[in-house]
């Protein structure tokens, strides 16, 4: 399987300029693409729909795949019995 994550270094980096957007709502989400950008910011053939990073080439092959973007835990999980 081909890996197609971008390099966490610069994931990071965009999902850093993410953070400071006013375009960013409180669940991570774009208001302009209406992307989830923890996860958007980690695939290099995608872009900002507002032009403050662009696509990249910088792909790592040698990095397993994982889903989780860099320092972002998995939450919780509530489930709910009737």
């Amino acid at each position: 399987m081909s890996r197609f994550f971008l390099k966490a270094e610069a994931a990071e980096q965009r999902y850093k300029i993410c953070q400071s957007c006013d375009q960013l709502n409180s669940l991570n989400v774009c208001k302009q693409c209406g992307c989830y950008m923890p996860l958007k910011t980690r695939l290099p053939w995608t872009h900002c729909p507002v032009n403050k990073w662009l696509a990249s080439d910088q792909v790592n092959e040698n990095d397993p795949i994982d889903p989780l973007p860099p320092n972002n835990p998995p939450k919780e999980e509530i489930i709910i019995v009737p």
